[in-house]
């Protein structure tokens, strides 16, 4: 594989003490070097482009006794 620095489009909504993040968007495994896998001597692929889909939400911990 290998590692680029590329942009992904997203959105970030803040709330009090909160923050979430979503993502969604198409990657080529062959832009980072990597080959789609295959299965049973060819009879099952993977296709190169695969759906990533990202949802982060940060907070502030709460407390426990």
């Amino acid at each position: 594989g290998q590692t680029r620095d590329d942009t992904i489009p997203g959105t970030v909504v803040l709330g009090p003490g909160t923050a979430q993040a979503a993502a969604a968007f198409p990657l080529d495994m062959r832009d980072y070097g990597i080959k789609p896998p295959t299965r049973f001597l060819g009879i099952v692929r993977v296709e190169p482009v695969v759906g990533i889909t990202v949802e982060l939400t940060f907070g502030q911990p709460t407390a426990t006794k």
